[in-house]
């Protein structure tokens, strides 16, 4: 118990450093490519539509707020409903899902 809780002290304190206005960008940048994503897939723009997610996606895990976060998040794996097994930076290997079956 003492660990966890710990671990969580720790993250709470790694999430800190997080910059919030640079946190804040990438939140409203998410919303308007979800809203741009959204338009793509309601004109049947598919294909367009998963390139774009993709490389969006990559771009993302190339942002140190993101990075930040992953390292954030990764103190808790193994905790009960903490963390991720799976990567933020897995390959995007989208061969089981489409972007535009979410909208």
């Amino acid at each position: 118990m003492q660990n966890m809780v710990g671990l969580m002290q720790e993250m709470q304190q790694c999430a800190a450093n997080i910059d919030q206005a640079e946190l804040e960008r990438v939140g409203t940048q998410s919303e308007r490519f979800s809203a741009e994503i959204a338009n793509l897939c309601a004109a049947g723009s598919r294909s367009e539509a998963q390139q774009k997610a993709i490389a969006f996606g990559k771009k993302m895990m190339k942002n140190p707020v993101v990075i930040q976060m992953q390292k954030c998040a990764e103190i808790t794996e193994g905790l009960p409903m903490g963390g991720s097994e799976e990567s933020f930076a897995d390959d995007f290997d989208f061969s089981d899902s489409h972007v535009c079956d979410d909208y």
